[in-house]
C-alpha cells in the first residue's frame, strides 16, 4: 500500500477562506484568493485573517506564497495568531431571525470571480492541447464574493467590529480581545484575527 493510500481524504476548504479574501484589490493580487504560506492555508482581506493547517484540506491548485516578499508580513501575523491564547468561550452574537438573510446579503457582495476573472471558464493546458472548462470556483457564473465594509458595528467586550465578520465567525469556540484593537478567535482547527473599527 502506498503512503498516499494511507492518508485520509482531505476536506474541501471551508467557505470562510473564500469569504475572507478580497477578490477586487488590485494593489495586492496575492490576497484575491486563499493561499499557502508555510504549513498553513491562509486568507485575508487586510481586516480579517484566517488560517489553518494546510495538511487537513485539499489545497490543490492553490498558490504557495511562502517565499513571496510582497506579503512577508503574513508570517508575523501568523505568529501573533498562534501565540495569542484564546481562553474566553465565544457566545454567538444574537441576530434577529428576520435579519439573518439581511446579514448574509451584507456579507456577500457580488464581484468578478478571481479564478476565471468573470468569464465563467478556465483554461487547462496539456502538452498538446488547451481546453476550456467551467470554472469550479464560481460554477460558471463568473461571480465572486467579497465582504461588504459597512458603517454599522457589533460591539464585543468594547471592541467595535464589522457585523459581516462576526457573521462569519459566529460558530467560533473561543476568543480573546487584544488591546481593544483586535479579536482573535479559534473555530475548530481554524484560527484567526479580526481588526476592530478605529472610529
Amino acid at each position: 500500500m502506498s503512503p498516499q493510500q494511507n492518508q485520509p481524504d482531505l476536506e474541501p476548504l471551508p467557505e470562510i477562506f473564500y469569504h475572507a479574501c478580497d477578490p477586487v484589490f488590485n494593489g495586492m493580487p496575492e490576497i484575491k484568493r486563499p493561499f499557502v504560506y508555510g504549513d498553513n492555508i491562509v486568507a485575508t482581506d487586510r481586516s480579517i485573517f484566517v488560517a489553518a493547517n494546510k495538511n487537513r484540506y485539499d489545497v490543490s491548485g492553490i498558490l504557495d506564497h511562502t517565499k513571496n516578499k510582497k506579503i512577508s508580513g503574513v508570517g508575523r501575523v501568523l505568529q501573533e495568531i498562534v501565540s495569542t491564547e484564546c481562553e474566553k468561550p465565544y457566545s454567538p452574537v444574537e441576530i434577529p431571525e428576520d435579519n439573518i438573510r439581511f446579514m448574509e446579503y451584507k456579507s456577500r457582495t457580488n464581484h468578478r470571480c478571481p479564478e476565471c476573472e468573470g468569464s465563467g471558464k478556465v483554461e487547462t493546458h496539456t502538452k498538446y492541447s488547451t481546453y476550456k472548462n467551467t470554472c469550479l470556483r464560481c460554477e460558471g457564473t463568473g461571480i465572486g464574493l467579497r465582504i461588504e465594509h459597512v458603517n454599522e458595528a457589533v460591539c464585543i467586550d468594547g471592541l467595535r467590529l464589522n457585523p459581516c465578520y462576526i457573521y462569519l465567525i459566529n460558530k467560533a469556540d473561543k476568543y480573546h480581545i487584544k488591546e481593544k484593537l483586535q479579536l482573535f478567535f479559534r473555530m475548530s482547527d481554524i484560527r484567526g484575527m479580526i481588526c476592530g473599527y478605529r472610529f
